[in-house]
Protein backbone atom coordinates (compact mmCIF):
# COMPACT_ATOMS: atom_id res chain seq x y z
CA UNK A 1 0.00 0.00 0.00
CA UNK A 2 1.50 3.31 -0.98
CA UNK A 3 0.99 6.33 1.22
CA UNK A 4 1.46 9.93 0.26
CA UNK A 5 3.58 12.31 2.30
CA UNK A 6 0.62 13.95 4.05
CA UNK A 7 -0.75 10.63 5.29
CA UNK A 8 2.59 9.65 6.76
CA UNK A 9 3.11 13.03 8.45
CA UNK A 10 -0.42 12.86 9.91
CA UNK A 11 0.30 9.42 11.37
CA UNK A 12 3.48 10.76 12.93
CA UNK A 13 1.99 13.88 14.54
CA UNK A 14 3.60 14.47 17.87
CA UNK A 15 6.62 12.39 16.86
CA UNK A 16 10.09 13.82 16.77
CA UNK A 17 11.01 15.77 13.61
CA UNK A 18 13.55 13.06 12.72
CA UNK A 19 10.72 10.54 12.39
CA UNK A 20 8.91 12.87 10.02
CA UNK A 21 12.07 13.33 7.98
CA UNK A 22 12.57 9.57 7.90
CA UNK A 23 8.98 9.09 6.76
CA UNK A 24 9.49 11.75 4.10
CA UNK A 25 12.61 9.93 2.88
CA UNK A 26 10.70 6.66 2.64
CA UNK A 27 8.01 8.35 0.54
CA UNK A 28 10.65 9.90 -1.70
CA UNK A 29 12.35 6.54 -2.22
CA UNK A 30 9.03 4.82 -2.96
CA UNK A 31 8.24 7.36 -5.69
CA UNK A 32 11.48 6.46 -7.49
CA UNK A 33 10.81 2.72 -7.45
CA UNK A 34 10.66 0.96 -10.82
CA UNK A 35 7.36 -0.69 -9.93
CA UNK A 36 5.23 -1.87 -7.05
CA UNK A 37 5.38 -5.61 -6.36
CA UNK A 38 1.68 -5.85 -5.59
CA UNK A 39 -0.04 -2.77 -7.04
CA UNK A 40 -3.32 -1.99 -5.32
CA UNK A 41 -5.25 -1.51 -8.53
CA UNK A 42 -4.70 -5.16 -9.59
CA UNK A 43 -7.45 -6.09 -7.11
CA UNK A 44 -9.86 -3.52 -8.54
CA UNK A 45 -12.77 -4.73 -10.66
CA UNK A 46 -11.63 -2.27 -13.34
CA UNK A 47 -8.23 -3.94 -13.67
CA UNK A 48 -7.75 -5.86 -16.92
CA UNK A 49 -8.40 -9.57 -16.39
CA UNK A 50 -5.80 -10.37 -19.06
CA UNK A 51 -3.08 -8.42 -17.19
CA UNK A 52 -4.12 -10.06 -13.92
CA UNK A 53 -4.19 -13.62 -15.32
CA UNK A 54 -1.00 -13.45 -17.35
CA UNK A 55 0.82 -11.72 -14.48
CA UNK A 56 -0.10 -14.63 -12.22
CA UNK A 57 0.86 -17.17 -14.90
CA UNK A 58 4.30 -15.56 -15.20
CA UNK A 59 4.82 -15.68 -11.44
CA UNK A 60 3.50 -19.24 -11.10
CA UNK A 61 5.58 -20.47 -14.05
CA UNK A 62 8.62 -18.95 -12.37
CA UNK A 63 8.21 -20.71 -9.02
CA UNK A 64 5.96 -23.80 -9.28
CA UNK A 65 8.78 -25.93 -10.67
CA UNK A 66 10.58 -25.62 -7.31
CA UNK A 67 7.82 -27.69 -5.68
CA UNK A 68 8.17 -30.56 -8.13
CA UNK A 69 10.55 -33.46 -8.12
CA UNK A 70 9.94 -35.38 -11.32
CA UNK A 71 11.37 -38.86 -11.57
CA UNK A 72 13.13 -38.43 -14.90
CA UNK A 73 16.29 -39.62 -16.60
CA UNK A 74 19.31 -37.53 -15.52
CA UNK A 75 19.81 -35.79 -18.87
CA UNK A 76 16.15 -34.70 -19.08
CA UNK A 77 16.12 -33.56 -15.45
CA UNK A 78 19.33 -31.57 -16.05
CA UNK A 79 17.88 -29.91 -19.17
CA UNK A 80 14.72 -28.95 -17.27
CA UNK A 81 16.78 -27.63 -14.35
CA UNK A 82 18.75 -25.36 -16.70
CA UNK A 83 15.59 -24.15 -18.41
CA UNK A 84 13.80 -23.35 -15.17
CA UNK A 85 16.89 -21.78 -13.60
CA UNK A 86 17.30 -19.44 -16.57
CA UNK A 87 13.62 -18.55 -16.80
CA UNK A 88 12.73 -17.99 -13.13
CA UNK A 89 13.86 -14.38 -12.77
CA UNK A 90 12.59 -13.15 -16.16
CA UNK A 91 9.17 -14.76 -15.66
CA UNK A 92 8.72 -13.40 -12.14
CA UNK A 93 9.96 -9.95 -13.13
CA UNK A 94 7.74 -9.79 -16.22
CA UNK A 95 4.70 -11.09 -14.29
CA UNK A 96 4.98 -8.34 -11.67
CA UNK A 97 5.88 -5.70 -14.26
CA UNK A 98 2.79 -6.67 -16.24
CA UNK A 99 0.63 -5.84 -13.21
CA UNK A 100 2.36 -2.45 -13.28
CA UNK A 101 1.32 -2.09 -16.95
CA UNK A 102 4.85 -2.11 -18.37
CA UNK A 103 4.90 -2.68 -22.12
CA UNK A 104 8.34 -4.32 -22.03
CA UNK A 105 6.91 -7.05 -19.77
CA UNK A 106 4.64 -8.19 -22.60
CA UNK A 107 7.64 -8.59 -24.89
CA UNK A 108 9.50 -10.46 -22.16
CA UNK A 109 6.60 -12.87 -21.68
CA UNK A 110 6.31 -13.39 -25.44
CA UNK A 111 9.99 -14.37 -25.54
CA UNK A 112 9.69 -16.64 -22.48
CA UNK A 113 6.54 -18.40 -23.72
CA UNK A 114 7.95 -18.91 -27.21
CA UNK A 115 11.27 -20.20 -25.84
CA UNK A 116 9.39 -22.58 -23.53
CA UNK A 117 7.34 -24.00 -26.42
CA UNK A 118 10.47 -24.40 -28.57
CA UNK A 119 12.23 -26.11 -25.65
CA UNK A 120 9.39 -28.62 -25.17
CA UNK A 121 9.53 -29.54 -28.86
CA UNK A 122 13.31 -29.39 -29.34
CA UNK A 123 14.52 -31.27 -26.25
CA UNK A 124 13.43 -34.90 -26.41
CA UNK A 125 11.91 -36.40 -23.31
CA UNK A 126 10.90 -33.18 -21.55
CA UNK A 127 7.23 -33.70 -22.22
CA UNK A 128 7.25 -36.87 -20.08
CA UNK A 129 7.78 -34.68 -17.01
CA UNK A 130 4.03 -34.01 -17.14
CA UNK A 131 3.10 -37.67 -17.33
CA UNK A 132 0.73 -39.05 -14.67
CA UNK A 133 2.11 -42.26 -13.22
CA UNK A 134 -0.58 -42.82 -10.56
CA UNK A 135 -4.28 -42.46 -11.02
CA UNK A 136 -5.10 -41.40 -7.48
CA UNK A 137 -6.93 -38.06 -7.19
CA UNK A 138 -4.14 -35.91 -5.69
CA UNK A 139 -1.35 -36.89 -8.13
CA UNK A 140 -3.77 -36.55 -11.03
CA UNK A 141 -4.88 -33.03 -9.99
CA UNK A 142 -1.29 -32.00 -9.24
CA UNK A 143 -0.08 -33.26 -12.62
CA UNK A 144 -2.95 -31.43 -14.32
CA UNK A 145 -2.06 -28.18 -12.57
CA UNK A 146 1.61 -28.62 -13.53
CA UNK A 147 0.66 -29.32 -17.13
CA UNK A 148 -1.45 -26.16 -17.18
CA UNK A 149 1.09 -23.88 -15.47
CA UNK A 150 4.47 -25.20 -16.63
CA UNK A 151 3.35 -26.96 -19.77
CA UNK A 152 2.37 -25.67 -23.17
CA UNK A 153 -1.14 -24.66 -22.07
CA UNK A 154 -0.02 -21.53 -20.19
CA UNK A 155 2.45 -20.63 -22.95
CA UNK A 156 -0.21 -20.82 -25.63
CA UNK A 157 -2.64 -18.88 -23.40
CA UNK A 158 -0.05 -16.13 -22.86
CA UNK A 159 0.56 -15.87 -26.61
CA UNK A 160 -3.17 -15.83 -27.37
CA UNK A 161 -3.73 -12.99 -24.88
CA UNK A 162 -0.96 -10.76 -26.29
CA UNK A 163 -3.39 -8.47 -28.19
CA UNK A 164 -5.50 -8.01 -25.03
CA UNK A 165 -2.34 -7.26 -23.02
CA UNK A 166 -1.16 -4.57 -25.44
CA UNK A 167 -4.65 -3.05 -25.48
CA UNK A 168 -4.86 -3.00 -21.67
CA UNK A 169 -1.44 -1.35 -21.34
CA UNK A 170 -2.31 1.18 -24.04
CA UNK A 171 -5.65 1.98 -22.39
CA UNK A 172 -3.95 2.42 -19.00
CA UNK A 173 -1.58 5.01 -20.46
CA UNK A 174 -4.38 7.05 -22.06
Amino acid sequence: MSLNQNQIIRTHEGAQPTAVRLAHSEVTLAKHSIFDYFPEDRMSTDFSWALWLVGWLGILKAFVWIATDPNLPADVARALAYKYSLSTIPLALCGVALWNKKRWAIWGLIICATADLIFLVAVPGTFISFEVKQFAIFPFVFAGALFFINGPVADVLILLLVPALFKAVRDARD
